[in-house]
């Protein structure tokens, strides 16, 4: 087991030896609110559009699934602006639910179009597993999607009254929503073959989950700087495979990764410059 260990991280040093990298000393990071939130944030936002951007071009199939994916982030969003203003009868609170209630029935719109009208299964007997998976995604969305609209339903019409369920709102709309974060990251690299699928899901739960997490709750520079190393050593693992090993991923996916790799190194170019 030891020899084992041994050859692995020699192995890996040497593939990363030949990968050109940014290197830095997490201890000395350090970045200016003004840099921060003028550069930096609008540098991963971009991040983050260019990761669903290269999923898109190594599936296109995935675009509808994206969308969904990215209507879920609005609730999200949503639902973060309205729960500190819940705790009481607020008309915050009100037109907060209300806007997840528009975006709620988006969704169904959406995922009853797509499951009914535009999801095919494929002719290749060894895609048909993927497309099963998929379906089974998206119809347990389209479940708690469904879950969400009746609660929201429910506190709506009692809201002002003593049966409004201040106890249940947070945990069911909350766990609703998580729930339904999981279920779209799943499926939304569904369908793309395994050892590609591996590093799409690798990226994305130790690069761009937490990037995504991030913007959503604005949590300040600390809390981002405090995660550099990790996203550092994750993006740069992603980059390489992508663009020095032996995946077969579409040319153009490897030039776009290549951009997003420039633009990460610039990013930690601002935190890590001389002052």
């Amino acid at each position: 087991m030891k020899l084992f260990m041994v050859l692995f991280f020699a192995f890996n040093s040497l593939a990363f030896a030949n990968y050109q990298y940014f290197h830095f000393d997490a201890k000395k990071a350090k970045v200016s609110d003004s840099s921060y939130r003028r550069y930096i944030i609008p540098q991963l936002k971009s991040l983050l559009k260019e990761y669903y951007h290269i999923l898109e071009k190594v599936d296109p199939l995935q675009k509808e699934v994206l969308k969904i994916k990215a209507k879920t982030v609005e609730m999200r969003k949503a639902w973060g602006e309205t729960k500190s203003v819940c705790i009481e009868v607020s008309p915050e609170c009100t037109d907060g639910l209300r806007k997840i209630y528009h975006l709620s029935r988006e969704l169904d719109r959406d995922l009853s179009n797509y499951l009914s009208e535009r999801m095919s299964f494929p002719k290749e007997s060894q895609k048909v597993d993927s497309t099963l998976k998929l379906h089974g995604s998206l119809d347990k969305l389209f479940n708690l999607n469904y879950k969400n609209l009746h609660a929201i339903e429910e506190y709506l019409i009692t809201f002002e009254t003593p049966l409004f369920p201040y106890n249940k709102i947070h945990r069911n709309l909350g766990e609703n929503l998580h729930l339904m974060s999981l279920t779209c990251e799943l499926a939304m690299t569904g369908k793309l073959i395994p050892e590609i699928q591996d590093e799409f899901d690798f990226v994305w739960n130790h690069f761009f989950k937490i990037v995504e997490d991030h913007l959503l709750t604005d949590r300040g520079q600390k809390h981002f700087l405090n995660r550099l190393g990790e996203l550092n050593m994750s993006w740069n693992s992603f980059s390489m495979k992508m663009t020095k090993g032996n995946l077969k991923v579409p040319k153009e996916v490897s030039n776009i990764v290549k951009l997003m790799h420039n633009r990460w190194n610039s990013i930690l170019k601002i935190i890590l410059k001389r002052r």
